[in-house]
């Protein structure tokens, strides 16, 4: 189930509206909002905020649907565009 379903379907199984997730949180209700519809993602602090006030575990509100590398699949292989040993350097 997509994140913003399970976010959408725990809080009115909570009986609580997009207003009271946003108060809450200390976001406007509209970012809520987007949340639901898909429109945006919280941040981290954010989505562990949301897993507390929605009583659910974060793990599964927003699971990983990608395996993570392994360390040395990172240390071998260097970010798009960079070689090994150059640094990447803002504007």
């Amino acid at each position: 189930m997509p994140i913003r379903m399970t976010m959408k379907l725990r809080r009115i199984s909570l009986g609580l509206t997009q207003a009271q997730v946003a108060a809450q949180l200390g976001v406007a209700t509209v970012t809520v909002h987007r949340w639901e519809i898909g429109q945006r993602t919280p941040g981290i602090r954010q989505a562990m905020r949301l897993a507390q006030v929605l009583d659910y575990p974060v793990t599964e509100l927003f699971p990983l649907t990608d395996p993570q590398p392994s360390l040395s699949t990172i240390l071998q292989e260097p970010p798009d565009g960079l070689s090994v040993g150059e640094n990447r350097k803002d504007g």
